[in-house]
């Protein structure tokens, strides 16, 4: 009698990082697995976030290759974070103020980031803009670092 091999079946935890952001983006926009997809191969660092502009701000829903690994991080270590930290100085209360303010009237902003790796401080332009699909009127923000 040959034995059976009997294959567990991965549960949520064991899905992979990009399945799980497409799922959550799938709550936001119906092209979620579009996005991500050319998220994903883009050079330059991005985060796709909530569009919440609260004081607890959007969260990360998905954050690209190129930006990890300019960060440093996981994505499970920064996902369902606040993303205002990535976006501006946390220290700096007016750039936050200004930020948000940008956020909630126009869906748009430009802000500069600071960040210190190693020995070296870099300055970062972050762009900032609502994406909505043809479906979907809350949409999300995609924040990007250009020219890198």
């Amino acid at each position: 009698m040959q034995s059976a091999t009997v294959t567990a079946r991965p549960t949520n935890s064991a899905r992979d990082p990009i399945s799980e952001a497409k799922a959550r983006l799938s709550q936001y926009l119906t092209q979620a697995d579009a996005l991500i997809t050319h998220i994903t191969a883009s050079p330059s660092p991005a985060l796709i976030l909530t569009p919440d502009t609260d004081a607890d701000g959007p969260t990360v829903l998905f954050a690209n290759p190129a930006f990890l690994n300019r960060a440093g991080k996981r994505l499970k270590d920064i996902v369902g974070r606040s993303a205002w930290s990535f976006m501006v100085d946390p220290s700096d209360a007016t750039g936050l103020g200004r930020l948000r303010a940008e956020l909630a009237e126009a869906g748009f902003a430009r802000t500069k980031r600071r960040y210190t790796r190693g020995d070296t401080t870099y300055v970062q332009d972050v762009i900032v803009s609502r994406l909505f699909d043809e479906k979907s009127r809350r949409g999300v923000f995609l924040a990007v670092q250009p020219g890198t």
